[in-house]
């Protein structure tokens, strides 16, 4: 027997050197944390979704979004959700290479279209429209790559829970595909419990320099991941569920016995002499996979808890930069080979989506309670409009916790006047525009009915569109809060659209007072 191939089966076999006890799982305050570090270091970098070229409706960006749509769904913060809905909107909710495209890659965006969706409170089913003449159009041979799996098994389930009724059986036809990747391309090897990236890398054709099977991990992790995805979604009785949960729980089995001692895994699964070093993308996915399938029942935590923290460590003390930037994450690709040097500069949106998934199944396992939210003051309370509005915009869609609703008024200035019901010390105050428009705009408070406004926020000569525009640090006393918008910088236009102001903080108690606390006459820079 080839020696590295015996000392492989060997480390498969003896148990790991950690520790004999699970690692302590992490605190959710924690968790939480490191997911606002680093989606938030990502947004900062590229802040406007809905007209930077940057921000294309391609397959890394729509699996970034995957990852911040879960982000917002655990947290319930409108900031990741904006830039989410920024995004499709600018994009018209349309796919990279038009409504007929066949592409797994392309369709990836309807993921994130899809949880969109599914928010509004009177969905919208055109927004849906080009997606499913794509799916629809698809053929069964379509998904040659396993890359595939993730990009599109999530949509089909989605799309066939949404719309059971519909002439075509989105749960048949995902089945069909995932098949003919799986046992027609034979790019599953059920005896290892691994993928091939496609036919190009099936052994014994193809071999690492080492001459082992090569099981490209980001590859693999598009698969476990798409699985818990599609299980998560796909009906009880659905007829190929447990074969999907065979796979899943096999692949388990696999990526516990192929992880590093340091808690990653390498680019190159069975073979820990090609390339090896710690990677962040294929590390992140498996985390998701292996905590998904620990919360929903399909795993034993006992079997695969210390596999999932040891995994989670390694992401936050070894790949997050203080900053928040994730390295270590291989670039674009399809082999061990490719996109290499791995460091720990490496960074990409794709691996900040899959951490955020990480993240959110580890939030679910973690320990301690789950951290109180800060409280948006302006949240539901009584406002008052400089001048009437739309009718079907009024004031109030502005302060209800929604994206899908706006305040709107022609012509500037216009100003929004809010009464906080109490005394407030405000923290941190956000601003959604309609359509990521450069408003310019001013935040004023006052302490009493009495008192005169005193400028908080100066973005009057704003000249930067986004999704949201957000002041932090005031730690100014309030009552009341008004908005007033001036003008917006490169457009055209009469209107002012609002879809949602808030302001951050904690209520002061009717019998105490923050003596320390300045009234607040900060100029915020606006940066």
């Amino acid at each position: 027997m080839n020696k590295l191939l015996f000392a492989f089966i060997l480390l498969l076999l003896l148990p790991s050197s950690a520790a004999a006890q699970s690692p302590d799982l992490p605190a959710k305050g924690d968790v939480i944390a490191v997911m606002e570090r680093v989606n938030r270091h990502w947004l900062d970098q590229h802040p406007d979704p809905m007209h930077a070229p940057e921000w294309d409706n391609g397959w890394a960006r729509a699996a970034y979004f995957t990852g911040d749509m879960v982000h917002y769904a655990l947290t319930g913060d409108l900031y990741y959700l904006a830039s989410a809905q920024a995004w499709a909107e600018g994009h018209g909710w349309a796919l990279q290479g038009g409504c007929a495209t066949a592409n797994a890659d392309n369709q990836a965006a309807g993921q994130t279209y899809i949880a969109l969706y599914k928010l509004d409170a009177q969905p919208d089913p055109t927004k849906l429209e080009c997606l499913i003449a794509s799916v629809t159009g698809s053929h069964t041979d379509d998904w040659w790559w396993i890359d595939a799996l993730y990009m599109a098994m999530p949509l089909y389930a989605e799309l066939g829970a949404l719309f059971p009724d519909d002439s075509f059986d989105y749960h048949e036809a995902m089945y069909a595909r995932y098949d003919q990747t799986r046992t027609v391309r034979g790019l599953y090897d059920a005896d290892v419990g691994l993928w091939y990236r496609d036919e190009r890398y099936l052994y014994p054709g193809a071999q690492t320099p080492n001459g082992q099977k090569i099981f490209w991990s980001r590859g693999n992790g598009w698969v476990f991941a798409a699985l818990a995805r599609v299980l998560d979604t796909l009906p009880a009785d659905d007829p190929h569920r447990a074969e999907y949960l065979d796979v899943f729980r096999t692949m388990a089995a696999a990526l516990k016995a192929a992880q590093r001692e340091d808690g990653f895994w390498n680019v190159s699964l069975a073979d820990p002499l090609d390339y090896p070093g710690p990677e962040s993308s294929g590390t992140a996915f498996f985390t998701y996979g292996l905590a998904w399938g620990v919360n929903q029942g399909v795993l034993a935590r006992a079997d695969y808890q210390e596999t999932i923290v040891r995994a989670w460590r390694a992401l936050v003390e070894t790949a997050v930069h203080p900053d928040g930037t994730l390295g270590y994450v291989q670039g674009v690709g399809e082999a061990p080979a490719s996109s290499q040097p791995v460091t720990y500069e490496s960074t990409a949106d794709f691996g900040v989506g899959a951490f955020l998934l990480a993240g959110g199944q580890v939030y679910q396992l973690a320990s301690g309670p789950a951290p109180v939210p800060p409280e948006n003051a302006l949240l539901d309370k009584p406002a008052r409009c400089s001048s009437e509005p739309q009718p079907e915009n009024a004031c109030a869609r502005a302060f209800d916790g929604r994206l899908d609703a706006r305040w709107s008024a022609a012509s500037f200035p216009q100003s929004l006047e809010v009464d906080l019901g109490g005394r407030y010390v405000i923290d941190r105050v956000r601003l959604y525009p309609y359509e990521s428009r450069a408003y310019q705009y001013v935040v004023e408070v006052r302490v009493s009915p009495q008192a005169p406004y005193a400028r908080v926020v100066d973005r009057s000569a704003n000249g930067e569109a986004g999704p949201v525009f957000e002041d932090d640090g005031l730690g100014v006393r309030a009552s009341a809060v008004r908005v007033t918008v001036t003008g917006a910088s490169g457009y055209e236009g009469e209107w002012v659209s609002l879809r949602e102001l808030e302001a951050f903080g904690r209520a002061i108690p009717a019998d105490g007072y923050y003596q320390y606390l300045p009234i607040g006459f900060s100029t915020g820079s606006g940066g």
